[in-house]
């Protein structure tokens, strides 16, 4: 039988890991595209930034 707190932890642990992976994913597509198409410029940067929502 699990205990509750247990059962809160492991989740947290799986939560985090999962979190974890999707930002090495990310990286390892970010790196993949500089390899590939070059740096990001200052001037796409700005672009993009200016097209992100506000929070």
């Amino acid at each position: 039988m699990a205990y509750p707190m247990t059962s809160r932890v492991s989740a947290y642990v799986t939560h985090a890991l999962m979190r974890q992976l999707e930002h090495d994913r990310l990286g390892d597509l970010l790196m993949e595209l500089e390899e590939t198409r070059g740096p990001v410029t200052d001037e796409e940067l700005a672009a993009a930034r200016a097209e992100w929502p506000q929070a």
